[in-house]
């Protein structure tokens, strides 16, 4: 069976991305803020994006605040501090762009008037 991993968010730009070069290669960092409501009380989630080469550059013109798409890997860098192994987990932004509305990607549950009253299951699923 195949790999795959792959990460999306759609968030707002905590701040303005940081954008240097590293070596020969254009790099940009920053943070996206996602949130979902749990029991009436809003809940923040940040996560931290890397990006290179077009990417960095692009990120270049976003600003804090934007709403933004990205679609890339989950990874992670270990490193050693005051003797105790820590581990950093971060996105490699492999695509993204600026949207004008989170909202436009947030699906909303059916009523349940859409659901087909005393129907019964099928017999044979097929598998």
């Amino acid at each position: 069976m195949p790999n795959k991993n792959l990460v999306v968010l759609a968030g707002h730009l905590g701040k303005d991305p940081e954008v240097k070069k590293v070596g020969e290669s254009d790099f940009a960092s920053f943070s996206i803020a996602t949130s979902e409501k749990i029991k009436d009380k809003e809940v923040t989630d940040w996560h931290y994006v890397e990006c290179w080469r077009i990417w960095a550059k692009l990120a270049a013109t976003l600003k804090k605040g934007d709403a933004i798409y990205i679609e890339g890997k989950s990874k992670s860098r270990t490193y050693d501090k005051d003797g105790k192994k820590q581990t950093f987990h971060f996105i490699r932004a492999d695509m993204f762009f600026k949207i004008q509305h989170i909202d436009i990607l947030e699906s909303k549950p059916e009523p349940e008037e859409s659901i087909i009253p005393n129907e019964p299951p099928p017999d044979d699923l097929g598998f």
